[in-house]
């Protein structure tokens, strides 16, 4: 599973980054930091990731949610292509 987190901009600080990285440190885990066009602001990035073209799951999340008790169960979620979980 692939984990995007889109970080954009000065409103958030490197600490939500990292806390992130420290919950999810056995999935594949990258930070998004600059617009992949110069027109596209901040959150708008998120349907650039949902249009990759990989071969498993990935899962979209802002950097300011807090991971609580058996967070682990909403990767464990079973999803098929084309499928949305909120």
């Amino acid at each position: 599973m692939k984990i995007f987190c889109i970080r954009i901009g000065n409103k958030l600080g490197q600490l939500y980054e990292e806390y992130l990285k420290e919950k999810l440190f056995e999935y594949d885990f990258t930070c998004i930091r600059e617009p992949y066009a110069k027109n596209v602001s901040h959150q708008w990035n998120k349907l650039y990731l949902m249009n990759l073209n990989v071969n498993e799951p990935i899962c979209i999340i802002n950097p300011d949610i807090l991971l609580l008790n058996d967070y682990k169960q909403l990767f464990d979620t079973p999803i098929t292509q084309g499928q949305f979980v909120a």
